[in-house]
């Protein structure tokens, strides 16, 4: 391997991490965007919104989870290291947030009447 060779291969890595993180956190926003992103401008998809306020705040972690990623794949692209792992031990904790607020969304909305609002298949199922 010629002398150029490794940091060439670090350097299209970290694009490739930061360009996918964006590509994530933009089909995130596509997804979501009716829903709760951009709710207030598509009043036609009320009826695939979760009605509960506890998404709201299910949202913001998980954007918040989203976010973070971009960031972290930034400063790594950036090379600065450092702050990246200090931003890390923030990143545990909402780990843990992230994963207890999503479980107990998802067993909220398997115990609606009607189940997961678009999903084709049962509570039980889930």
């Amino acid at each position: 391997m010629h002398e150029g060779a490794e940091p060439d291969r670090r350097r299209s890595e970290r694009n490739f991490y930061t360009f996918t993180a964006i590509a994530l956190i933009l089909a995130v926003f596509a997804g979501f965007s009716r829903t709760f992103f951009l709710r207030p401008m598509f009043p036609e998809a009320e009826a695939l919104a979760a009605p509960e306020p506890y998404f709201y705040f299910h949202g913001a972690f998980f954007t918040a989870w989203m976010l973070l990623f971009v960031s972290q794949t930034c400063l790594i692209r950036a090379k600065r290291v450092a702050t990246h792992r200090k931003l890390g031990y923030a990143g545990a904790g909402l780990a843990v947030v992230v994963v207890l607020t999503g479980v107990y969304g998802a067993l909220l909305a398997a115990n609606r009447p009607g189940g997961f609002i678009g999903v084709p298949f049962t509570p039980e199922a889930f």
